[in-house]
């Protein structure tokens, strides 16, 4: 026989330090799986927060604009308004 590998299986029982490990494993997946849940809930609460706190930035600066319309408006009302009396004091 030339250079073979001799190569054998131990179906037997597991060796007690793999079972260690592997518990060790499941436990550290675990613990990554909650730390990734709850990095995703904290997440998911700034993005619910961030939206709320736009919206109301959003309904503040309508009414600010409504208000300033609203001013200008009545603004350019009253500029008329003088305008139209300088014109009909004029005339008299």
């Amino acid at each position: 026989m030339s250079g073979g590998f001799n190569t054998t299986y131990d179906t037997g029982k597991p060796d007690s330090g793999l079972e260690e490990w592997t518990s060790r494993i499941k436990a550290l997946q675990s613990m990554v799986d909650e730390d990734a849940a709850l990095e995703r809930t904290q997440l998911e609460l700034e993005i619910a927060k961030s939206r709320e706190e736009r919206a109301q930035r959003k309904s503040q600066s309508d009414c600010v604009n409504f208000a300033f319309q609203h001013a200008t408006e009545v603004d350019s009302g009253m500029r008329y308004a003088r305008l139209v009396n300088v014109r009909v004091q004029s005339e008299i």
